[in-house]
């Protein structure tokens, strides 16, 4: 029994409509997803002026392409479950009403058989591809974490233009740091051929020029120090929401982990007893039954249901076009 909410303002969303079955709310997946797409928005849309977390944003950006191409993935073998789970109900029908001949029914085993292998492989592709993505938030996430304890430490640890530009004056304050010791010499160089006048007027002369440098230096020194602060104290503040999406985002790809490896142990089973009864190259009714629980293991499952595949491919789309959208905006500033 399916209920279809066909009204557009039902609900907090009005393009994608709840369906829900007599043993599970696709609410709950549904949900789960818009969080997912959520989490990863909120983290690309933060603007990093330093090298670390702009590199890791883009990995995000990344990762968040990938769970796309990982969700268009499950859509369609949704649909190939969807098939699959038709053609083991025909073989079931077929088998109780006596009409396979025996060759006829060990052939249609063959091809059961090969069906299973193949919608095995691309269950556990599935699942091995939403891993990945799982392991690489956790990367980044570790890497971030700590990026954010280097530089609450020390400011100077932020990699920055910004403190690019500290450390060149830091160079040149040095510089000028060991001319103005060296002046007095190079004063007492020059007076040891001209005089005493000359001595004066040299090491004077050159001392004088480089403490003037040295102020300017130093001034601009504390200005940059200071803006170096200002972008710690930002970056702290974005990497914690950065950090705080992904606690989300992890449960939410946890689900689809949890998802696929039932999908796969489901479908494993199976697989073992269809081997089973073709090496024994019998009619064997437990065959039947393990076929019928897969069957309602497989239908049972929310990414079976075809309209949740058209509200997860609009979800999709309503993020895609807000990527663009948003991008062309930021790209007119």
């Amino acid at each position: 029994m399916v209920h279809i909410s066909t009204d557009p303002f039902e609900g907090n969303d009005s393009s994608v409509y709840d369906v829900n079955y007599v043993s599970f709310n696709m609410k709950v997946m549904r949900d789960s997803l818009i969080s997912s797409l959520e989490k990863f928005w909120q983290c690309i849309k933060i603007k990093a002026d330093d090298y670390v977390l702009k590199n890791n944003i883009e990995n995000i950006n990344a990762q968040r392409e990938e769970f796309f191409g990982f969700l268009e993935g499950s859509v369609q073998q949704s649909h190939e479950i969807r098939n699959y789970s038709l053609k083991l109900r025909l073989f079931i029908n077929s088998f109780r009403e006596d009409s396979f001949s025996n060759d006829e029914y060990f052939k249609e085993l063959e091809s059961l058989l090969d069906d299973t292998k193949k919608n095995l492989k691309s269950a556990e592709t599935l699942q091995a591809q939403v891993r990945r993505i799982k392991n690489e938030l956790v990367r980044i996430g570790e890497d971030l974490n700590k990026y954010q304890e280097d530089i609450q430490r020390d400011p100077e640890n932020v990699k920055s233009k910004c403190k690019d530009n500290f450390d060149k004056t830091q160079y040149w304050m040095k510089m000028f740091g060991l001319t103005r010791y060296a002046s007095p010499l190079v004063g007492a160089g020059v007076g040891l051929a001209a005089g005493s006048v000359v001595v004066f007027l040299a090491g004077a002369g050159v001392g004088l020029s480089s403490e003037v440098f040295r102020r300017k230096y130093s001034s601009q020194n504390d200005e940059e120090r200071r803006q170096l602060e200002e972008q710690r104290d930002e970056l702290i503040t974005n990497i914690d929401i950065v950090l705080a999406n992904f606690e989300s985002l992890s449960m939410a790809i946890a689900q689809l982990i949890v998802y696929w490896e039932i999908q796969s142990t489901t479908i494993s089973v199976l697989s073992t007893k269809l081997n089973e009864v073709k090496d024994e190259q019998n009619h064997n009714k437990l065959l039947i039954r393990v076929i019928d629980k897969t069957i309602k293991d497989l239908e049972s499952d929310e990414l079976f249901s075809k309209d949740f595949c058209v509200a997860v491919r609009v979800l999709m789309a309503r993020y895609e076009l807000r990527s663009i959208s948003e991008g062309t905006q930021d790209d007119e500033f």
